[in-house]
């Protein structure tokens, strides 16, 4: 989910949330690509015997996103973009906000549409969330429950 200030059409949300998963694709194939092998160590820990779902992969793959120094004391987003030299500055600049993540339970607010509004238990702050990877009908049934665990990155 992104935080912070949202564009205020829908229209521009959308577009946002288009820039926001292309660039997310980019860095999940980059990952399966660069870091064969933790994710290979990942499946034969999460799922040895019946496969991997397609949630175990997604834990694998946010699990690579978010270690600190994965390779020569560097982070996977610095070298996600160090690869990618004709990525656009503003989505270098979002990318690089990924870093900035945010792990908690929010308190659902209020709903409107892919947005939300909520107070985070762990820091005690407000937050506005917009769900980049859940479809409509998803979201309403998410915003119909208490709490989300979430893990919330800032956008440029």
């Amino acid at each position: 989910m992104m935080t912070e200030t949202l564009p205020s059409s829908p229209r521009e949300l959308e577009a946002l949330l288009d820039r926001f998963g292309r660039a997310k694709g980019r860095l999940t194939e980059y990952i399966l690509k660069t870091f064969q092998r933790e994710v290979e160590s990942g499946i034969r820990q999460l799922a040895p015997r019946k496969g991997v779902s397609e949630t175990n992969m997604v834990t694998i793959i946010e699990g690579i996103i978010d270690t600190e120094e994965i390779r020569d004391g560097r982070h996977t987003i610095d070298l996600f973009v160090d690869a990618h030299s004709r990525m656009s500055p503003d989505d270098r600049r979002m990318v690089l906000r990924w870093k900035e993540r945010r792990y908690g339970v929010f308190r659902i607010l209020e709903s409107r549409g892919r947005i939300l509004e909520t107070r985070c238990l762990v820091d005690d702050l407000d937050y506005r969330l917009v769900n980049s990877s859940l479809d409509a009908e998803v979201m309403s049934k998410l915003a119909a429950a208490a709490f989300v665990l979430s893990r919330a990155v800032p956008r440029a």
